[in-house]
């Protein structure tokens, strides 16, 4: 029984550094802001736009929903949340996947016919 829970006791001090997530972190710039990049203890990294400003940083699951309802709720930015390392630097992928997967098809669709 005290293996055990020592054994928990070591996975759960190692949990944090697994799950950390490594995110570009700047505020109030002007521009794409990709030199500041941190380990984050968060799971998630948020990159926020209004205008020209651009804000990113660490966050967690209500941080994003929070951003994203402010914005949504205000229509003077836009907030975008992703899970990966360094995800936040340029443009989501998810529009250019979907994107790449139209053409592809297309491209297939013209070459059967």
């Amino acid at each position: 029984m005290k293996l055990l829970i020592v054994t928990l006791c070591v996975l759960a001090a190692l949990i944090p550094s697994a799950l950390s997530i490594d995110c570009y972190v700047c505020r109030n710039s002007n521009g794409n802001c990709m030199s500041g990049k941190t380990s984050c203890s968060g799971i998630a990294c948020l990159k926020a736009k209004g205008g020209d400003a651009v804000a990113k940083t660490c966050t967690n699951s209500l941080g994003c929903n929070v951003a994203k309802s402010i914005c949504k709720n205000s229509g003077d930015c836009e907030a975008y949340c992703c899970d990966s390392d360094l995800c936040n630097g340029g443009v989501p992928l998810k529009p250019v996947k979907v994107v790449t997967l139209l053409a592809m098809a297309l491209a297939v669709a013209k070459y059967l016919m």
